[in-house]
């Protein structure tokens, strides 16, 4: 679902040995568990219109250095299905994206408090083109939102949605 936009959201930023161990702090937590959502995707130059639905299952591997997650979609692009995996290094989060084709997308993640923010710049259509998708927890809740901007000030709404946690690891 909301994945489909984190495809523009795609930097380079390797998982390394020096990834951290979860501890009290770590804002990967709020991710831990089971997620139903739906959103809605809007017409605009980088995305189709229409609804979205997704499923995604979040544990933490045997010593808690990665968080894993798997997600079935449906959106406005067909059924999708992604794994992704969390690492901590330091103070930063970065993720990496893999597909069924076995393409992989990594990111850095920016965490404040309960609000997360994927972001990233490509050209595009031979435009410069800033990406962002917000995560927010709230409790077994959280909202999200994918954007475009062309300065990085004014932004077009992509996509939005929501989920809930249905269960707990």
């Amino acid at each position: 679902m909301r994945w489909r936009a984190f495809a523009a959201v795609a930097a380079c930023v390797v998982l390394s040995p020096a990834t951290a161990r979860a501890d009290a702090d770590d804002a990967r937590a709020d991710y831990a568990g089971t997620w139903h959502g739906t959103g809605t995707f809007y017409a605009t130059v980088y995305s189709k219109p229409g609804p979205s639905s997704d499923t995604t299952s979040c544990a933490w591997e045997a010593d808690k250095t990665y968080l894993v997650c798997s997600q079935d979609s449906v959106t406005p692009y067909g059924p999708g299905k992604q794994l992704t995996v969390y690492a901590r290094i330091g103070d930063a989060y970065v993720f990496q994206r893999i597909d069924p084709s076995g393409a992989v997308h990594t990111a850095e993640v920016t965490v404040s408090g309960k609000t997360w923010t994927y972001s990233n710049a490509t050209y595009e259509l031979g435009k410069r083109v800033v990406y962002r998708t917000i995560n927010v927890f709230d409790g077994n809740t959280q909202r999200w939102y994918s954007e475009f901007s062309y300065d990085g000030k004014r932004w077009t709404r992509m996509a939005e949605g929501v989920e809930t946690r249905t269960a707990t690891p």
